[in-house]
């Protein structure tokens, strides 16, 4: 019965129309949201693959990425109150000239510009509770590590795949520019870094997926730990591979001084011959 209510539910859906902001699914986890589609337990019910905002807001007005309403489907909640203005919005990297676009719309703002960086964030429903366990520890392994488990009213189990590092900082007060031209530019450095690191879990995440529906275990922590074993192995063996060069190299110089030191004995041997030589060749003569 639970389970023919969860298919009902996926398909309704996964047939919903998309009701973000966007209007489809951003493109840096589109293969990652249809992989996780295919799966029998689970669904998305929203998702945002990170971004980089500047928005015109009041003191008040939020943007909440983490929430999860009915109607949502893939990317942005909505904004908490009217009158917030997007300047400026990328689900990439921010290029050169972008910068220098959304730095002139940020000069022209009348109110509160807001600069922010987000991470990628997910809800995904699960059939079960051990269902939602296991995908928890694939995202905690990739390092999504603010994701999180939560029972709705209507025993919907639905989890949160979220990470901690964001950024954000205020660039106007009602419409006096409150940074540089030089500090727009190291945040955008900063943001850029931190969604590269975003791109390295998301592609960390959906490696994990792959690897949890191959071995197929039925052990809600066996997923984690073979995860992280996977990758200690990896290192062992370059820490061992590391070592085996070292010791060669040390055996090498081992090596190298030994012929040395056999070279400076033989040399010393022909000495002591001379000598032993010029000895006997006195001995004859005093002898004569």
């Amino acid at each position: 019965m639970m389970a023919l209510r969860f298919q009902n539910q996926k398909r309704q859906r996964l047939e919903h129309v998309d009701l973000s902001r966007k209007g489809s699914v951003d493109e840096p986890i589109e293969e990652l949201v249809k992989f996780v589609n295919t799966l029998p337990n689970y669904f998305t019910t929203s998702s945002c693959s990170g971004r980089i905002i500047v928005f015109e807001s009041a003191d008040d007005d939020r943007i909440d990425e983490n929430s999860e309403t009915d109607d949502q489907v893939t990317t942005q909640t909505k904004i908490g109150k009217k009158g917030c203005k997007w300047l400026f919005v990328s689900h990439n990297k921010v290029l050169s000239d972008e910068m220098e676009e959304s730095f002139s719309k940020v000069t022209s703002c009348t109110g509160n510009a807001v600069f922010k960086f987000e991470a990628m964030v997910m809800h995904i429903q699960c059939q079960t509770l051990d269902d939602a366990q296991k995908m928890h520890q694939a995202a905690v392994a990739a390092g999504f590590r603010n994701s999180g488990i939560s029972i709705g009213g209507k025993k919907k189990i639905i989890l949160g795949v979220r990470s901690t590092h964001g950024l954000e900082a205020p660039l106007t007060k009602d419409g006096r520019m409150l940074v540089s031209p030089e500090y727009y530019e190291h945040l955008i450095e900063c943001a850029n870094h931190k969604m590269e690191e975003n791109f390295t879990r998301i592609n960390r995440f959906f490696e994990n997926l792959k690897l949890l529906i191959t071995e197929g275990s039925n052990s809600p922590g066996r997923e984690c730990s073979d995860m992280k074993s996977k990758r200690s192995k990896k290192k062992k063996k370059e820490l061992m591979s590391n070592d085996r060069k070292t010791h060669q190299d040390r055996e090498d110089m081992t090596s190298s001084s030994r012929c040395n030191f056999l070279d400076n004995d033989s040399n010393t041997n022909r000495i002591d011959d001379n000598d032993k030589n010029d000895e006997f060749s006195l001995f004859m003569f005093e002898g004569t």
